[in-house]
């Protein structure tokens, strides 16, 4: 009876992981979409597929563009990407989820102020720099893979609440994977619950 009861508690706790895990996952045009909380609506239209190690070349005619970017693709080439859409004057809409909600994801929002500074390394290491200090306080997670959300959201709250400030400049190498330029910012940007703090790439 015991066994049969340990063995229904495992088939359980396996059952709900894997629930949780299919909740925190979205597949748009094929592929496995970054997740955020700070997403904005999408424009109607056609949703086109970015691959690691491929661009897309048939990019449509309408003047929005959206782009479901699979979340190993390198930041660089998203980049790149998109800076070829907005000289053409297109505007790119980067395709993300909040757990199967699907939304575009913003980079760059327009700071106000003085700010506190992000720099994002290979390896999910984190660090942020506080205002007129040559320090930084760093955290890696212990797997040494991705960037960490909650980490992230954390380090963010500190450096928010000692000084005050509202705005974020967060650097990114050209071959971090798009998840993690997402992870990063998106982190920033909700670090503190009513609190508006803006966020964007350097």
């Amino acid at each position: 009876m015991s066994q049969l009861c340990c063995g229904l508690a495992i088939a359980l706790l396996i059952a709900f992981a894997t629930s949780c895990k299919s909740q925190s996952q979205a597949e748009v045009a094929g592929v496995w979409i970054a997740q955020a909380e700070s997403t904005v609506p999408l424009p109607k239209g056609k949703t086109i597929a970015m691959n690691r190690g491929s661009v897309p070349t048939d990019l449509g005619t309408e003047p929005d563009v959206k782009l479901a970017i699979a979340r190993d693709v390198r930041w660089s080439s998203v980049r790149d990407l998109r800076k070829e859409l907005l000289a053409k004057g297109r505007v790119p809409h980067l395709v993300v989820a909040d757990g199967r909600k699907v939304g575009a994801f913003n980079l760059y929002d327009d700071l106000e102020g003085e700010t506190i500074k992000v720099y994002v390394s290979f390896g999910g290491k984190l660090c942020v720099e506080f205002p007129n200090s040559r320090e930084a306080k760093c955290v890696q997670r212990r797997d040494r893979t991705h960037v960490d959300r909650a980490i992230t959201r954390e380090l963010v709250r500190e450096a928010v609440k000692a000084y005050g400030l509202h705005d974020v400049l967060i650097d990114v190498p050209a071959d971090l994977e798009w998840a993690d330029v997402v992870r990063a910012v998106d982190g920033s940007r909700t670090c503190c619950f009513e609190t508006i703090v803006r966020a964007r790439l350097k």
